[in-house]
């Protein structure tokens, strides 16, 4: 993902660059506290996020927004500002986010989750959930060494970020039966074979349970998450597995609730 961050004081400036980097730290940031400078820049149209300050000599935030739209009409644009007052105005050149100062992680990484154009990064895992589960990187299947470490990362997928116990993870891929130690292996198997991709950051180990870096995932139930688009679903969610009948129910209900409206 490539950002450029405006800001005329170098304290704010600081502050975005740094919840940027704490968000994510492989985006690639150009940073500018002359917002003038900024469109003297060669790659504008490969740009895909303009994190912009409104109150700016010269220019201001908003006035740089549309001369940015004007040379790349799928840039994402995030304004950020201590004055509400400017939100409508923002809005009505269709920004992708608002955020009020002080900027911070959680407001950098609700904004970057919800671009109005979102990011299809080759360097992005690719998960196929409507239908059966798959897994693909740089467009070529993940091959896991064992079914399980499969249906590990699906279940990891499935709860959307969230740290996943041990007991919890065990108590779903096996319904009965001791299987701490057979876990603990397809926990180290699943890292390996990420590590062997370069994508090991992809997930989140912390003691005694494990997870997914939502960012790092591109997936059919993500988007569905996120625009209620049900275009892709055919009727089947990860459907090899038994589990997941719980978030197809969860899926057909919340369509059902959304043609209801």
């Amino acid at each position: 993902m490539n950002i450029i961050a405006v800001d005329d004081e170098k304290i704010q400036l600081r502050r975005v660059i740094d919840s940027i980097n704490e968000y994510d730290s492989k985006i690639n940031i150009k940073s500018f506290t002359n917002p003038l400078l900024v469109l003297e820049e060669n790659d504008l149209a490969k740009t895909d996020v303009a994190i912009l300050d409104i109150e700016m000599p010269g220019i201001n935030g908003i006035e740089l927004a549309k001369k940015l739209i004007d040379i790349n009409p799928k840039i994402n644009v995030i304004f950020v500002t201590g004055y509400a007052e400017y939100a409508i105005e923002a809005f009505n050149i269709y920004a992708s986010g608002y955020i009020t100062k002080p900027v911070n992680k959680a407001k950098i990484e609700k904004a970057l989750s919800n671009l109005r154009y979102p990011i299809v990064s080759q360097s992005k895992i690719v998960c196929k959930c409507f239908g059966s589960f798959e897994a693909f990187y740089n467009n070529e299947p993940i091959n896991f060494d064992r079914k399980k470490t499969k249906e590990l990362f699906a279940y990891l997928v499935d709860r959307n970020g969230s740290i996943c116990t041990m007991n919890e993870i065990a108590s779903v891929l096996w319904e009965e039966g001791e299987h701490s130690s057979y876990l603990r292996m397809l926990v180290i198997d699943l890292k390996n074979t990420f590590d062997k991709l370069g994508i090991s950051d992809s997930i989140v180990k912390v003691h005694n349970g494990c997870g997914v870096k939502v960012q790092a995932i591109s997936c059919d139930y993500y988007d569905f998450l996120k625009t209620n688009d049900s275009t892709k679903y055919s009727g089947e969610y990860m459907s090899q597995y038994s589990w997941s009948e719980y978030t197809n129910a969860y899926i057909q209900s919340k369509i059902s609730g959304e043609l209801n409206d």
